[in-house]
């Protein structure tokens, strides 16, 4: 199977753009559908359910960061 999409960056891109702050907030994304739908994509990119949420919480809190320096800079 051909993975061609970050799934970290099409649900953080939600934030990146200001449709909202936290991922779990916005409901027409497949964040949470994800894990259900595509659990043999989650399992080879992820390794766990745990892993998938833990990568996508950390990188969302580091896009805040880097998008506050960015304006800073700006």
């Amino acid at each position: 199977m051909c993975f061609s999409a970050d799934p970290i960056y099409i649900h953080i891109n939600l934030i990146n753009h200001g449709f909202t702050k936290l991922i779990n907030d916005w409901k027409w994304h497949s964040y949470k559908e994800f894990i259900i739908f595509y659990e043999e994509m989650l399992t080879h990119l992820f390794t766990t359910k745990e892993n998938y949420e833990y990568l996508h919480l950390s990188k969302s809190n580091n896009f805040k960061e880097y998008d506050k320096i960015e304006m800073d800079i700006l």
